[in-house]
């Protein structure tokens, strides 16, 4: 797997359709964006659906969440649970 565009991200225009684009806050090599989430139904300019709304902000801090995890781990030495747990978030994000 490719590593990830580097963060942070952002939340950037809407389309028409109500449709949010994530955006790296810091040029990408001619990539505008790194993802779009898709908001269901027609809606005018003025509306945005709570979960689409939710879901941009949530994949928009995904790098600064990797970051955060990977930096507490250290925190959670002794507790396997806990460390076993963020491995797998981690692993999970990173594609393994």
């Amino acid at each position: 797997m490719n590593e990830h565009t580097p963060g942070p991200w952002v939340i950037g225009d809407r389309n028409r359709a109500g449709d949010f684009y994530i955006k790296p806050v810091h040029g990408n090599a001619g990539k505008n964006y790194v993802a779009i989430v898709v908001s269901q139904g027609d809606l005018t300019l003025t509306e945005i659906p709570g979960d689409a709304d939710a879901n941009a902000h949530l994949i928009a801090a995904a790098p600064d969440l990797m970051a955060a995890l990977k930096g507490v781990m250290v925190s959670f030495a002794g507790d396997d649970l806990k460390l076993a747990s963020a491995r797998a978030a981690i692993a999970k994000a990173e594609g393994r």
